[in-house]
């Protein structure tokens, strides 16, 4: 093959060049003797060299071709004589850097093998694995070469005795898909080399006597070594203490005779200073691969994952709040505070499933809020109060809510929220009966309550004071008091109140004008006080009560009155004007 552009064009211009012929190959012997033995006919040499697989090229001393048979002529493109006579570096592709190799390599006769880009007709790349060799001035066994120089008078292939010249016999073999494969394979390589660099997990090799044979980087951050470090330390003394390292090779170091033996595992891994990693190991035994010679630890580091864990159990464990996950196929899980507000068991399967456990009048409900919210129609903030049977056959009552998280592959199922809420149910229960029980009393009295706000704003008026007054509860309701207050009353009524709200006031009535719808007044005697602060309203509460008929009696009695005085003191200067005038 040739040295470099720069030293062929230093060479004065060759003479013709005489290619390589099969046409009639003369053998310099009389043709007595040929006939003698029985050479009547040449040897088929041609077509052993036409018809090899490979590509043969046959250069002279001075870098010219002189043959190429039709494969190598095929694998570039061209006819044969069309590359014959031109230099090899003529056909090499930009992507060859010469030289090719040194010249004088081949002076020696030396068989050489090396990878060379060509270029093919159309402009193509093509790799080639070339493997030279150098014939000198001396008989020998290399008849491939010999038979396809440029000599003319060969007689046999065994009887060499007349070169005068070097030439190269070039087998050419096409490797350009064998290059592009190792090229693909060293990209796999480095990509692999790459992802252990940099990946999370820790990679161990392990030989089969527990020694570390090689680390990945991750030890360093997990476990605060240096890869260095670890290398040839017994790794079941280096991370794990005295009590589990016999534990550890008998577990997944001494299985090593079967081959790619795979064992996952969770351990507890010791840090360099001191602390422990929770960590997923798994171990795959490749002591036999001779591309490995070693059991691979792979460790994935889940301490963080543990303590969340921990910390979510601890809460769901210390939780007043019933927590159950509901899975589509029935199984579920209730956290314990299901076991201390019920009473059931841990693990108890109900026959009938754990609606089941839900009131009859209520379970129908609890299904329904199920469906809906799985098909997206209800809201998962809504609350639903339900009622759960417990061990003793009563029933508690539970504030619930629920939200699906069956999509959630670490959940998987519906999960409900529940708090105890018979005492606050019960607490209700009671207030309203209590409510009504005071409502039935003030709506069958004949004193009117009314509730007002520091506005003066009435906020509730009992019913009775429709007919007493003539306007309708949604007219009182939401209007003023003082505008229906008689003008000569006003003053009177607020200083009553603004006494008698105050903290230990003694409450004396008053008796006060009411304008009615009719445009008429009625007395009301009246008592006010604060109202209590579990009320929502920050207000006073009135009693009034109809004392119209009271006063007219009183003042039809107080006229009587004076008119008995009147007519008695009448009376009286009547009879001493008749004294004076009998006297």
């Amino acid at each position: 093959m040739p040295s470099t552009p720069e030293a062929q064009r230093a060479r004065p211009d060759p003479e013709p060049v005489q290619a390589i012929s099969y046409d009639e190959p003369s053998t310099g012997l009389p043709s007595g003797e040929r006939e003698r033995r029985g050479d009547a006919r040449p040897p088929p040499y041609q077509a052993i060299v036409e018809g090899l697989d490979q590509g043969i090229w046959a250069i002279d001393h001075e870098d010219r071709t002189t043959f190429v048979n039709a494969r190598m002529a095929a694998m570039l493109g061209y006819e044969p004589d069309e590359m014959v006579g031109r230099m090899p570096y003529d056909f090499m592709g930009p992507a060859q850097t010469p030289p090719v190799r040194p010249r004088d390599g081949r002076r020696h006769g030396g068989a050489e093998g090396e990878d060379i880009c060509f270029s093919h007709r159309d402009g193509r790349d093509v790799w080639a694995h070339v493997s030279t060799g150098a014939i000198t001035g001396s008989t020998g066994t290399v008849a491939l070469v010999t038979d396809i120089t440029d000599i003319t008078d060969i007689t046999d292939i065994t009887d060499i005795t007349d070169i005068t010249d070097i030439t190269d016999i070039t087998d050419i073999t096409d490797i350009t898909e064998q290059s592009q494969l190792d090229e693909g394979l060293g990209r796999e390589r480095e990509r692999s080399r790459a992802l252990v660099q940099h990946s999370a997990d820790l990679i161990v090799v392990v030989r089969a006597d527990g020694a570390i044979d090689d680390a990945s980087p991750a030890v360093e951050p997990m476990l605060g070594y240096l890869p260095i470090e670890v290398r040839g330390r017994d790794i079941a003394e280096l991370f794990f203490d005295e009590h589990h390292a016999a534990e550890i090779r008998a577990g997944f170091l001494a299985p090593t005779s079967q081959m790619g033996h795979r064992l996952p595992a969770e351990l507890c891994l010791r840090h360099r200073d001191g602390s422990l990693r929770c960590c997923e190991v798994v171990v795959h035994n490749l002591v036999d691969d001779p591309s490995v010679g070693g059991i691979v630890v792979n460790t994935h580091d889940i301490t963080e994952t543990r303590r969340a864990e921990r910390r979510f159990r601890a809460l769901l464990e210390g939780s007043q709040d019933i927590v159950v996950v509901l899975h589509d196929d029935g199984e579920w899980f209730a956290s314990p505070a299901g076991t201390r507000i019920l009473g059931h068991p841990p693990g108890i399967e109900p026959p009938g499933g754990l609606l089941s456990l839900i009131h009859p009048d209520d379970a129908e409900t609890a299904a329904t809020a199920i469906a809906d919210l799985r098909a997206g129609s209800r809201d998962p903030e809504e609350r639903l109060e339900i009622r759960a049977r417990a061990t003793d056959g009563t029933y508690r009552w539970l504030n619930a809510s629920a939200r699906d998280l069956t999509d959630d592959p670490l959940v998987r199922g519906v999960v409900i929220t529940a708090r105890d809420a018979t005492k606050q149910h019960d607490a209700e229960a009671a207030l309203h009966r209590s409510e009504q029980w005071f409502r039935a009393l003030v709506q069958n009295q004949n004193d009117i309550v009314t509730v007002a706000d520091l506005d003066g704003v009435i906020r509730y008026i009992t019913p009775n004071a429709e007919p007493m007054l003539g306007f309708s509860i949604d007219e009182l309701e939401g209007s003023k008091v003082l505008p229906r207050i008689h003008p000569d009353d006003r003053a009177a009524l607020l200083h009553m109140i603004g006494t008698q709200i105050l903290p230990g006031a003694e409450r004396h009535p008053i008796e006060y004008r009411q304008l009615r719808a009719d445009g008429t007044w009625i007395w009301l005697e009246a008592t006010a006080s604060r109202l209590a602060p579990e009320f929502e309203i920050d207000g006073v509460i009135v009693n009034s009560r109809d004392v119209t008929e009271r006063r007219r009696a009183q003042e039809g009695q107080r006229r009587s009155e004076q008119e008995f005085r009147d007519a008695f003191a009448t009376r009286r200067s009547a009879s001493a004007s008749r004294r004076s005038t009998v006297t």
